[in-house]
């Protein structure tokens, strides 16, 4: 509506303006009281995926996880599948094979929107100083996943 599209179908809306502050003030308590679940507070479960260790966690409220090759790589090299995990997995399988670890954060449904980035980039820090993999990563994203690796690599080019 702020562009000047109607539909004479069209719901009233609020303002696209108080909209965005009103999901702002949401997300922050969304994600203060995901934080607040002590199951959330670093928690981790492992289990195997195709042979391979899997490790399960929360970062900011959310489910992330990476997939740990039998031998890690010089550097700890590490693939972030943008959404849609397991699918054509020959690819995820030649990787862990090299030494690559995979990881996942689930934010479906966010298309890659600026507060999805915001998560993102916390995701990745975790990743970095606590699980110790390498500070850069290669996107894998495709689809909807393509918004998130696309959006991703404009906001953090580096």
């Amino acid at each position: 509506e702020h562009v000047g599209h109607t539909h004479i179908n069209k719901v009233e809306a609020l303002p696209l303006k108080t909209a965005l502050e009103q999901s702002e003030r949401l997300a922050g308590r969304i994600q203060e009281s995901a934080e607040a679940r002590p199951e959330n507070r670093h928690s981790t479960a492992r289990s195997l995926w195709k042979g391979y260790e899997r490790i399960d966690f929360y970062v900011g409220g959310r489910e992330g996880f990476i997939i740990v090759p039998t031998t890690p790589a010089a550097g700890k090299p590490w693939i972030w599948r943008t959404e849609f995990f397991d699918a054509f997995p020959s690819v995820d399988m030649a990787m862990l094979e090299q030494g690559w670890c995979i990881a996942y954060y689930r934010l479906s449904n966010m298309y890659g929107c600026p507060y999805a980035v915001q998560l993102m980039h916390r995701f990745q820090s975790y990743l970095v100083s606590v699980c110790q993999l390498a500070e850069k990563t290669v996107l894998f994203g495709f689809s909807r996943g393509g918004l998130y690796a696309i959006n991703y690599s404009a906001a953090y080019p580096q």
